[in-house]
Order: C-alpha cells, then structure tokens, then sequence
C-alpha cells in the first residue's frame, strides 16, 4: 500500500530500499505503537518487541546482514531518530528513551548496545562498538564511539543524578 492505502510506486520504492510497505508497517499495530505509519521506515531485518512506541520520523535501517531488535516498552521520538545497522547488531533495551529530539545510532562492523532504561536524546550520535548500561543517558550534542557507559537510574529519574552522565 502506498502512502494514501493504494499501491503504487512509495511502496515500491519503500521494498527496493529494504523497508517494509506502508500496511505492513501498519500491520505492527496494535502490538507495536506506531503513531504514523507513513512517516516510519522500518527494514526487514528489525524486531520490534510488543509494546514499543514509535514516533513519526523513525527510521530503522538494516544493510549487509545487519539487525536491529528493539525491546518492549522502549520509546523511539518524539523527534528524528535513526538507527542504522550495518553488518552489526543494533539492540535498545526495554523502556529505552531515543529522544525527544534527534538521535542518531550508527553501527557499521561493530555493534551497538543501549541498555534497558537508557535515556538518549537532544542531537547525540551513538557510533559503534558502544554499550550504554542499563539506565545510562547520553544527553545533549555529545558523541559516543568505541565505549562502555555504566549502568545508572532509570529513565523515571527526573534528573540525569543518580547515573553517568555524557
């Protein structure tokens, strides 16, 4: 289906690309969030557990032989957030927070973990090989590259105290 529920050449542009369809990625519903369809790129290779929320503007991208597996309960946006993999795996964590604003997930060769509860938003860029801990926050402008961040609070602490913080 294309955009306006016909089929026609979005689709197929979607397909040659290595995303899914429109109505397939409104076929996710209602187990998978997903608040506007037509605006999310999601390739062939993600797995999107139960309750994941996806905001308008996600794009979840796979080449190569690479994966993305997204846990439940994790929110990606409200903001642009995209997360290619390529030849690595990508895995966000369960109630993991990828904004509000953009956040950028790029692993190529070498992959990338965002761990349960981690917090991720305002502009950062996540390259791999990095593994964020389970409650991590990667807030603001900030680059992560070949790292391990420590676990910390989840993402209810209202604060980035309680866990590190880049």
């Amino acid at each position: 289906m294309d955009i306006d529920g016909a089929p026609g050449p979005a689709d197929d542009a979607r397909r040659a690309s290595g995303f899914l369809t429109v109505a397939e990625v409104r076929g996710l519903l209602p187990e998978v969030v997903v608040l506007d369809p037509g605006s999310v790129l999601v390739g062939a290779d993600v797995t999107l557990a139960a309750g994941v929320v996806l905001y308008p503007g996600v794009v979840l991208e796979t080449r190569a032989g690479g994966s993305i597996a997204v846990a439940s309960g994790a929110r990606l946006g409200p903001g642009q957030v995209t997360v290619v993999a390529t030849a690595a795996r990508v895995t966000i964590g369960s109630a993991a927070e990828l904004g509000p604003g953009p956040v950028t997930i790029t692993a190529t060769g070498a992959d990338v973990l965002v761990g349960d509860g981690a917090r991720l938003s305002g502009g950062c860029l996540v390259e791999g090989p990095t593994e964020l801990g389970a409650g991590a926050q990667v807030l603001g402008t900030v680059a992560v590259r070949d790292a391990e961040l420590a676990a910390g609070a989840t993402t209810a602490s209202p604060t980035p105290i309680g866990g590190p913080v880049w």
